[in-house]
């Protein structure tokens, strides 16, 4: 192998779909590395897989991580392509493997793999604040309570508080409903 170069992991039982890839990636600065769906290493390679072999040894190992993953084909008819997709892939490569084939692929998977990526990211952190308004409101109505205040001061203050802390409002709330008493954490806050 050929040190600083990227690899590319491959599932296929066909030598000569490793032959070809190997060839035409090496040309592009990547290098080939069969595997088998046991021992799959968890980084962020790139993976192409034959779809039928998929199918064959009912892999799902691949399908665990998020990564680009690319699916080689034979004739790119739709219903490959459809089914392709269905199993994860984010492109497809059509056999015989060309250059520009094989590069566009693994741009194309990457850039979603990423996306896909940032998504997940993103909706669970929006998910975490959604479960946590619950301790937001809770914590607005122990101020209000607390202090003979309305919501939107209470609300301030708790902002104020989470400023100075810098940690994030639902990460405040969450331990202000914990705690015994929000004179006290307004206090040492503030």
């Amino acid at each position: 192998m050929k040190s600083g170069n990227q690899e590319i992991y491959v599932l296929s039982n066909k030598d000569r779909d490793i032959s070809s890839l190997n060839k035409v990636a090496n040309r592009l600065g990547f290098d080939i590395t069969p595997f088998s769906h046991a021992n799959l290493p968890k980084n962020n390679n790139a993976v192409i897989f034959d779809v039928a072999t998929i199918l064959e040894f009912k892999c799902k190992a691949i399908f665990e991580h998020n990564r680009p993953l690319i699916a080689l084909v034979s004739h790119a008819t739709p219903s490959e392509i459809q089914h392709a997709m269905e199993l994860g892939a984010y492109a497809v490569v059509t056999r015989p493997i060309h250059q520009l084939g094989l590069l566009s692929a693994l741009q194309v998977s990457s850039i979603l793999s990423k996306k896909t990526d940032d998504k997940e990211k993103q909706y669970n952190n929006l998910r975490r604040k959604h479960l946590s308004r619950c301790s937001v409101i809770k914590a607005v109505i122990s101020f209000m309570d607390e202090f003979n205040v309305n919501d939107q001061k209470a609300y301030e203050m708790i902002r104020t508080i989470s400023m100075s802390k810098n940690i994030e409002v639902e990460t405040l709330c969450e331990n202000l409903v914990k705690s015994t008493s929000c004179n006290d954490v307004y206090n040492k806050g503030a």
